[in-house]
């Protein structure tokens, strides 16, 4: 419940710019929503995921869960903070996993109209028996706002 109370604000924050999309017919992009909107979201689906997932929607599909527990494998595109993958990986040990999320964002300010500049992230993540691999890129673009900035990040977890 906390989490869908916590897209209220952001919601509303946006209300005139999904009215101006509606009248224009120009669409709206993501960052046009408060960050809280998609950590509300998020915490709002945790439940769903944590219930569901496992004990209701992939037993629903036919051979998925036997193929789970027997090593196969699963993927998650456009998994936001990965909760199902990582609700399959705990289930299912034996099975592998791939995720994989791009992401743009456009920063700027609220008044003003001040742009920050602009973000492509990217990250890809899989399973190998007990070590969990996980790359993520990111590209800033200042559009005269700070520096440009690349990055990339290469993470290994191991479970005991």
């Amino acid at each position: 419940m906390g989490g869908m109370l916590e897209t209220t604000v952001p919601n509303v924050m946006a209300t005139h710019k999904v009215m101006d999309a509606f009248r224009t017919g120009v669409p709206i992009t993501p960052d046009v929503f408060h960050p809280n909107l998609w950590e509300g979201s998020e915490r709002a689906s945790a439940p769903l995921y944590k219930h569901h997932l496992v004990q209701q929607w992939l037993p629903s599909m036919p051979n998925v869960v036997r193929r789970l527990e027997a090593g196969g494998s699963a993927a998650d595109v456009g998994c936001g903070a990965g909760r199902a993958s990582i609700t399959i990986a705990k289930a299912f040990p034996k099975a592998k996993g791939l995720t994989a999320n791009v992401v743009w964002h456009d920063f700027h300010s609220d008044v003003g109209h001040v742009k920050f500049g602009e973000e492509w992230d990217a990250s890809l993540g899989f399973k190998v028996r007990k070590v969990a691999i996980l790359a993520k890129y990111a590209d800033y673009k200042a559009k005269g706002f700070g520096a440009d900035t690349k990055k990339f990040w290469l993470e290994a977890d191991y479970a005991f």
